[in-house]
């Protein structure tokens, strides 16, 4: 019972020391992805490739951080030797609790069973070396840094050119000149991605200017009763506009490249003059 306890503790301790060593690295990559976008930002619009170097710096981090503590050779053994330079009441035995009995002499059982006399002693007085606070310290600078060096980062804006083509007339008045069914008013509201710290806004004007990421949200009022009302982004991205009162419709789009739309529609009914 006393050698089963005491091989728990000692798996327990190399677990502990794999999670802290772990969490160190993880906020140190943490850290150095948010800076390195942040950087990024300030010379590169694109947002693909400060996404790329920002996640290259993180795994480069990563391994070096990862191979200076050895983590993928990290096994009882080089455990055991750890404990024996840290911890001379061990006497240089700490290997000894990790191997079977009926492997060792009678001499190694005696030694064994002192060790684990020793081990249980010192066990709650274990320190196992980490970075961690400092970790989590870099990371809180890297972030606070994100935030300050990307008000001032380079935010690629995406246009798109408004365009309302002839509507289809589904009834034809007999007699007479007819006024088509257009758009009373267009009301368009932006709201930029956070990143950005920009403030949302509204326009009146078609042809808008947004950043990347940006959520717009289309307001449409028609002079008159229509249907099949939808807007056509680049020519490719079609999606029908929801009716809310009163002859207007509404949708809302996040913008990830340049391009124009279209909003087109079905007359109901004709106007006269």
């Amino acid at each position: 019972m006393i050698s089963a306890t005491s091989h728990l503790e000692f798996s327990k301790l190399k677990q502990r020391y794999l999670l802290l060593r772990l969490a160190e690295i993880l906020f140190l990559v943490g850290g150095t992805i948010l800076l390195t976008y942040a950087l990024a930002s300030l010379l590169v619009p694109a947002s693909f490739a400060k996404q790329l170097l920002s996640s290259l710096a993180g795994v480069v981090v990563f391994l070096v951080r990862a191979n200076h503590y050895k983590l993928h050779k990290l096994n009882d053994n080089m455990f055991a030797r750890y404990l024996n330079t840290r911890y001379p009441p061990l006497k240089e035995s700490a290997d000894l609790l990790i191997r079977n009995e009926r492997e060792l002499t009678p001499l190694q059982q005696l030694q064994k069973i002192q060790t684990r006399q020793q081990f249980d002693s010192i066990y709650p007085t274990i320190q196992l070396p980490h970075h961690l606070l400092q970790a989590v310290g870099i990371f809180v600078g890297c972030l606070l840094a994100y935030f300050v060096l990307t008000a001032f980062s380079v935010t690629p804006k995406r246009t798109l050119t408004g365009e309302t083509p002839n509507t289809v007339q589904e009834i034809k008045p007999a007699t007479g000149d007819t006024l088509a069914t257009f758009i009373k008013s267009l009301t368009i509201n932006i709201n930029p991605p956070r990143y950005t710290l920009l403030n949302p806004s509204r326009s009146t004007h078609p042809h808008i200017s947004v950043p990347d990421g940006s959520m717009v949200t289309w307001l449409a009022i028609f002079t008159s009763e229509v249907k099949n009302v939808k807007i056509i982004i680049s020519g490719r991205d079609s999606t029908e506009l929801k009716y809310t009162s009163n002859n207007t419709y509404s949708i809302q789009k996040t913008i990830a490249s340049s391009g124009f739309y279209q909003i087109q529609w079905t007359a109901l009914r004709a106007t006269y003059r």
